[in-house]
C-alpha cells in the first residue's frame, strides 16, 4: 500500500482549503482516483484515466490545475490532515438530513474512508464509539476522536452543488463535527458488505 499527494512548487500539499501545510487548488474536486487490478488510476473530467506514476500524468495534472504540481509518495510526514481512517454511518446521515431537510446530505460531502450501514436507530451513533474497538472484515480499528468539519463539506463536487448551509447546520446542531476518526490496530482487508463488530474497549 502506498500513499501519495499532489505537491506544488512551494512544497504545499494540494487541497481544497488553506492551512499551514495545504493550499487550495481550484479544480481539485473535479479529479478522482480508483484502483483497477492493483493499479491506482487518476481520473480527469474529460474521461481520461492515467496511472498515478505513469509518464505524463503529472503534466496533465499540472495543466488541469493551472500550475506545476508533482506526485510525491508519503515519507516521514503524513499527507493526512489528521487521521488516515475516517468513519461515518448511515444513521448519522439520516439524523443530519432530518435537521437540514432542504439540503442534499450525501456521504461524499464528508470524504469518509468507511461508511457503516446502521439501518435502525438515529443520531450520530459513532460518537458513542469513542475509545471502543471496531472489527471490520479482518481489520481492527480503535475509534479515537470526533471529526471536525470545515468548508470542504460545502464545496461542489460531481453532481453536488456548492452549499454553505451545510457548515452552518453542522455548527448549529453538532459543534462543527460529524463522523469519527480511527486508528488501525490490526491491518486487514475490507470489502463492501463486510460485517462490523463493536467491542467495549480497545483492550
Amino acid at each position: 500500500l502506498f500513499r501519495s499527494a499532489l505537491v506544488d512548487e512551494r512544497g504545499y500539499i494540494a487541497s481544497s482549503k488553506d492551512t499551514r501545510r495545504f493550499r487550495s487548488k481550484a479544480g481539485l474536486f473535479e479529479l478522482s482516483s480508483r484502483v483497477d487490478e492493483g493499479e491506482v488510476l487518476v481520473e480527469f473530467p474529460d474521461g481520461a484515466r492515467r496511472a498515478w506514476d505513469g509518464p505524463g500524468t503529472a503534466a496533465k495534472l499540472s495543466e488541469h490545475l493551472g500550475e506545476p504540481v508533482t506526485i510525491e509518495r508519503e515519507a516521514d510526514v503524513s499527507h493526512f490532515d489528521v487521521s488516515g481512517v475516517h468513519i461515518i454511518t448511515t444513521a448519522g446521515l439520516r439524523w443530519l438530513q432530518e435537521r437540514l431537510p432542504g439540503v442534499i446530505i450525501d456521504a461524499r460531502r464528508f470524504r469518509p474512508n468507511i461508511v457503516i450501514d446502521v439501518p435502525k436507530g438515529g443520531g450520530i451513533v459513532e460518537y458513542d464509539w469513542l475509545g471502543r474497538t471496531l472489527v471490520i472484515g479482518s481489520c481492527v480499528v480503535e475509534v479515537t476522536d470526533r471529526t471536525e468539519r470545515c468548508v470542504m463539506t460545502t464545496l461542489a463536487q460531481d453532481d453536488l452543488p456548492d452549499d454553505p448551509s451545510i457548515l452552518k447546520g453542522l455548527a448549529r446542531y453538532c459543534e462543527l463535527t460529524f463522523g469519527v476518526y480511527a486508528e488501525v490496530k490490526e491491518p486487514g482487508r475490507l470489502q463492501v458488505e463486510d460485517s462490523v463488530s463493536l467491542y467495549r474497549s480497545a483492550d
